[in-house]
């Protein structure tokens, strides 16, 4: 039986004279593992399913403090579990699935935890990217084989089922993949005469329909990852003649063609196709070179205009991943898994200013889930072959440092555990971790290094800021010549509410959806920062 720990607060100080950390451990089961899972920030607050003896898996709510950490609601009366997935915002309310085969919506309180809808089968967070809004309303996959398009717009009389898709036996779901683009839904699911294929809905039944066979025959292309880029639909997809390549489609079926055919491999992106991002208006993914090794790539939507970056892995290794990808400081970071170059990437686009920023690790690092918190860039990695730990970067190699250092948490992680589900509410960032002392459990870290008083620094001369107080928006002005640019806006409790790319010597900067309050700009310029107070009124 592991040691009960209700709430233990661990606090050190790191190198920099401002950094200030703190990790809170909210010790769910003490008899066991909470196991929590689908961390999402909703109404300032932290929603997440966790497991207890006497309740099982049901809806838990933190606000980062042990007593603001609770049960919300016990859906599945008793020791069953109704194991609460897939949390989705809709118009005020947080939707989201639970056993058996249902629909609720929540407003954060027991009370507010209502049923919505049941079905003979629903999504869970293993099918992917099933649920898409588009408008007021939450298009979702249920149904027993996933074949069945729901709408809903959180009310019980507006859920309905819009949509049955035919059942292949070769398939486990019928619909893997909804995405919202360009105000359509783009859909891979089985037919009757195909296996998966690209299909385009407008939220109805009549307007629900296959929008082309791209491989026909028995087995499908398979269409995944739809990205919105240049007014059309981006796509990775595989046909008998070229294998995996990038393809696009304006939502007509003339309209939609491959685009590139890489002359490595016989498909041309690998089969980890987890990449495909918009960055510096271009679409970056990763596919094979001439000669079958990994590599990054870009396109401006071109068969002329797509060439490669860098070549990110120096062997064959089979499907070697981009896990996590951000843009930060005005570069584009990335995480990559494989056995010869594995570790955080950034770039601007060239191949010179590609790099692997975590070669101060082991050269098998393996490290994924890239999430900024509080100006910095929060990552986990291996830090021997069998544990990992918790790191950090301001995106250079000597900035990238572990943050858990010895003392600062009880106990390595368990052979083999993750950190997993990142996620920001209330100022903290939150995630889920195994310790031998305390199991599978939440736990939230505290950065409290910037601060609104002197950790802000002037602006220099050559940038200015205005106006402050400002209302609507806001400009930055620089008279400094940059390639790339960013500004980041952080409240008080360090949770960053807006990020965007700067182009132009003079922007402006809207402020919709910014709360009043004293915030902190950040301002990037190839990689200088230069901070100030920001008032929004």
């Amino acid at each position: 039986m592991k040691k009960p720990i209700l709430s233990i607060l661990f606090s050190f100080a790191l190198s920099s004279a401002f950094a200030q950390y703190s990790f809170i451990n909210f010790d769910i089961n003490p008899s066991g593992d909470s196991d929590p899972h689908d961390l999402v920030s909703y109404n300032g607050k932290l929603y997440f399913a966790a497991s207890t003896p006497a309740t099982g898996d049901e809806l838990w709510v933190s606000d980062g403090t042990p007593t603001g950490t609770k049960l919300v609601a016990d859906i599945a009366a008793g020791t069953s579990s109704s194991s609460p997935n897939s949390f989705t915002e809709l118009n005020g309310k947080l939707m989201f699935f639970a056993n058996p085969y249902s629909l609720y919506s929540t407003d954060g309180t027991t009370a507010g935890t209502q049923l919505i809808a049941t079905m003979t089968g629903a999504p869970t967070s293993s099918y992917g990217q099933v649920i898409a809004k588009l408008g007021n309303k939450m298009y979702f996959a249920a149904g027993t084989d996933v074949n069945e398009l729901w709408e809903t717009d959180g009310t019980p009389t507006g859920t309905n089922k819009i949509a049955v898709f035919a059942v292949s036996a070769s398939a486990p779901s019928a619909i893997s993949t909804i995405r919202a683009c360009y105000g359509q839904l783009y859909i891979s699911a089985t037919t009757s005469a195909t296996e998966k294929e690209l299909w385009i809905s407008d939220g109805t039944t009549a307007g629900t329909v296959l929008l082309k066979d791209i491989n026909p025959g028995p087995v499908g292309s398979d269409p995944r990852l739809f990205t919105e880029f240049k007014n059309k639909v981006y796509f990775a997809a595989h046909s008998n003649g070229s294998g995996r390549e990038l393809w696009e489609t304006d939502g007509t079926p003339s309209g939609t063609k491959q685009v590139t055919d890489l002359v490595g491999s016989s498909s041309g992106l690998t089969d980890g196709y987890f990449f495909l991002r918009v960055y510096n208006n271009e679409l970056y993914f990763n596919g094979y070179n001439s000669n079958n090794l990994l590599s990054l790539f870009k396109t401006d939507g071109t068969t002329a205009g797509t060439t490669m970056v860098h070549q990110l892995y120096n062997t064959p290794l089979g499907n070697n991943l981009i896990v996590s990808s951000t843009e930060y400081k005005g570069k584009l970071y990335f995480a990559a898994q494989g056995f010869d170059s594995s570790g955080i990437w950034c770039t601007d686009g060239t191949t010179a200013g590609t790099t692997n920023i975590t070669t101060n690790l082991l050269k098998d690092n393996l490290a994924d889930r890239l999430i900024i918190y509080n100006s910095k860039l929060y990552f986990s990695a291996f830090n021997t072959t069998s544990d990992y730990m918790l790191y950090h970067t301001d995106g250079t190699v000597a900035g990238t440092k572990m943050l858990n250092s010895p003392g600062a948490l009880p106990n390595p992680l368990t052979p083999q555990s993750t950190f997993s589900n990142f996620t920001i509410a209330n100022g903290y960032l939150f995630f889920g971790a195994s310790f031998t002392s305390t199991g599978n459990e939440l736990w939230a870290l505290k950065d409290s290094s910037l601060t609104i008083g002197n950790n802000a620094q002037p602006l220099p001369a050559s940038t200015t800021l205005y106006p402050n107080p400002a209302h609507h928006n806001f400009t930055i002005k620089t008279t400094t010549v940059f390639k790339t640019g960013s500004v980041t806006l952080t409240d008080v409790t360090g949770r960053v509410v807006k990020t965007e790319k700067l182009y132009n010597n003079e922007q402006t900067i809207s402020l919709q959806g910014i709360s009043p309050g004293m915030y902190i700009a950040d301002v990037w310029l190839d990689g200088k920062r230069s901070t100030q107070k920001l008032v929004v009124e």
